[in-house]
């Protein structure tokens, strides 16, 4: 049986990899291509600047921006298929119906000032605990798309209910 010795090399090697291992552990991969997702963070990304709810993610979320998919066509109870809706019982169509939650949700599908908690961001992140990316089988939220979320929810989640 042969013993193997650790060369000065050998060791600086296996301690180099495990230095790169925890740095990448800063960001998660995303598992469907491998690209790196970012690290959530519980701070508003540009405090001068306040997110409207209404006019920068309602329009997001009914699907009305080329390129980008929304919610309406599964959360909504009035369009769509309400596939999501029926599964989960989670109704985006408004605000005051998005506070609410769903059956896996409750509440915590916006979290006022916790960002990270909140199961939308989880969601629309791709590193919610259960079920798929949103929206559905994508296109996805790009990164400017769901900081305006992040943003939104940072800065208290304000809107009136019938946004």
């Amino acid at each position: 049986q042969v013993k193997r010795s650790r060369t000065p090399g050998r060791v600086a090697t296996l301690a180099l990899g495990l230095v790169l291992l925890a740095s990448s552990s800063c960001s998660s991969l995303d598992a469907k291509v491998g690209a790196r997702t970012p690290q959530c963070v519980d701070v508003d990304s540009d405090p001068a600047k306040r997110v409207n709810f209404k006019d920068e993610l309602r329009p997001l979320m009914n699907g009305d921006i080329a390129g980008t998919k929304g919610c309406a066509s599964c959360h909504y109870q009035s369009r769509g298929t309400r596939q999501g809706l029926e599964q989960t019982g989670l109704n985006l169509e408004t605000l005051g119906t998005m506070r609410k939650g769903g059956a896996n949700t409750g509440a915590n599908v916006i979290v006022p000032g916790s960002p990270c908690k909140s199961f939308v961001v989880q969601k629309l992140q791709g590193t919610a605990p259960m079920g798929a990316q949103m929206p559905k089988d994508g296109p996805y939220w790009g990164p400017r798309e769901v900081q305006l979320m992040i943003d939104w929810i940072a800065e208290g989640a304000i809107g009136d209910d019938s946004e």
